[in-house]
């Protein structure tokens, strides 16, 4: 019995004796692989953690790590390394083309905590560079938006080249409060509505057994409104409304909206204006919203420089303008007396407004000319009369007297009477009045898309 227990208890020795062995192994191999994880996790934190500048936008300490250069003179290149210990917040900006790292990692401006994100090894060294930074004049920033091809952002750059424009080098937004879809274009179509027969319309006019432009004159009816591919319509706003519906057109909403009065892009309608265009590295703006029905002048004189109109607004609402005021730009406006009719051209209209004979007045506030209202309008319209009945003009609901005036009284950019948007008044009429004027060439751009939520905002 004795040596049956001793065998039994050897062998119970020796199964604990392999369990201990097993379970050694199996530590040593889990203590392997932690400490394998650590290794690694501890390798990728150190060559790939961002954000290492912290948060309080102080800089590297350790300077054999980091080099900040900041450009001494503004567009000159002349970068000096300096050992601030914070990142220039004002006054400069963050150079990502110059800004690199040694080893392969990458630089970029966070610019809501103000500092430099390193994407890659934190021992990396690292040359970051900072330009000054120049406020862009508004003028110069509007005119940036031109591409170079006419009519992208609704902008259109009147050289010589520019057909049936005002080749006076103004850049001026003009189109539609519409614009052909993908699927519009599709049809065939190339403009919205056409004036004459160099475009294809989406919406046409029918009569007298075919297809014509805006323009035609029907000789037998009156004629329907066609959309192309879809059906006919007796008034031309169904056929609008059936274009939309098909998915052929969307509204176009220009972005050229500025608001006066604020820093914050919430812009009361009473602050908002629109641009007009940019004439000499000036501005021009309109007013958003009317002042209120008024007389051209309450004494019929049919002369701008004397016109009640003209006192007022250089004086009562020049001075309620507050220190806006001092950012608008004295200028010559030419009180221009035309010939106007329903088949006048915009070339004829312009031409007379602009013409070196007409009187001149020197005064801050004005009103717009007839020729902004035209070449605002859809560059298809340009040519002819078209203009005058145009349905897709920016400018073509903001009813107002125009500065431009006619024998027989002062002419009013008014909603559609008869076969034109032009009429003219008697200068004792009471009417719409939207003020119009140039800022000062050095105003600066801030901020904004010019977008009606986004509005513009100038210092």
């Amino acid at each position: 019995m004795s040596i049956i227990n001793e065998t039994i208890h050897s062998k119970i020795n020796v199964k604990v004796k392999v369990v201990e062995v097993d379970f050694m192994k199996k530590c040593k191999t889990l203590i392997l692989i932690i400490s394998f994880i650590m290794i690694i996790s501890f390798f990728i934190i150190y060559n790939k953690k961002e954000n290492y500048i912290d948060d309080n936008y102080y800089v590297q300490k350790n300077d054999s790590l980091l080099s900040m250069n900041l450009e001494q003179t503004a567009g000159a290149g002349d970068y000096k390394a300096v050992t601030q210990s914070k990142w220039p917040t004002e006054g400069y900006i963050f150079n990502s083309e110059l800004s690199r790292c040694e080893n392969g990692s990458t630089l970029s401006w966070n610019d809501t905590n103000k500092s430099v994100v390193v994407s890659g090894n934190i021992s990396d060294k690292c040359y970051v560079y900072f330009d000054i930074y120049v406020v862009p004049t508004f003028a110069s920033y509007i005119k940036s938006l031109y591409t170079g091809t006419q009519g992208e952002n609704n902008l259109y750059y009147h050289d010589k080249t520019l057909e049936n424009g005002a080749s006076d080098n103004s850049y001026r937004y003009a189109g539609g409060i519409y614009k052909l879809t993908d699927a519009g274009k599709a049809t065939g179509a190339t403009v919205l509505v056409s004036y004459d027969d160099t475009t294809v319309p989406l919406i046409y006019l029918y009569c007298d057994e075919g297809e014509h432009h805006l323009d035609y004159s029907c000789k037998n009816g009156s004629g329907s409104f066609g959309v192309r591919g879809v059906d006919r319509f007796v008034y031309y706003n169904d056929a609008l409304k059936k274009a939309i519906d098909a998915g052929y057109v969307v509204e176009n909403n220009i972005n050229n909206y500025v608001c006066l009065g604020t820093t914050t892009n919430s812009c009361a309608d009473d602050s908002l204006y629109r641009i007009i265009g940019v004439f000499d590295d000036k501005v021009k703006l309109i007013k958003y919203s009317s002042i209120g029905n008024m007389y051209w002048d309450d004494t019929g004189s049919y002369a701008w420089a004397t016109a009640s109109l003209n006192t007022y607004l250089n004086s009562q609402y020049l001075n309620g303008l507050g220190i806006f005021a001092n950012i608008i730009s004295d200028s010559i406006w030419k009180a221009s007396d035309v010939s106007f009719s329903s088949n006048s051209t915009l070339e004829s209209v312009f031409t007379a407004e602009m013409a070196d004979n007409v009187v001149t007045v020197n005064t801050k506030i004005g009103l717009a000319y007839v020729s902004d209202y035209g070449f605002a309008a859809d560059s298809s319209t340009w040519l002819n009369n078209g203009w005058q009945s145009d349905k897709i003009g920016w400018l073509k609901n903001f009813e107002s007297w125009t500065i431009t005036s006619q024998g027989g009284g002062s002419l009013a950019w008014t909603a559609p009477k008869g076969s034109t948007f032009v009429n003219s008044f008697v200068d004792i009429d009471e009417f719409s009045t939207r003020p119009t004027f140039y800022l000062n060439s050095d105003v600066s751009y801030i901020s904004g898309t010019g977008a009606i939520t986004d509005p513009f905002i100038i210092n």
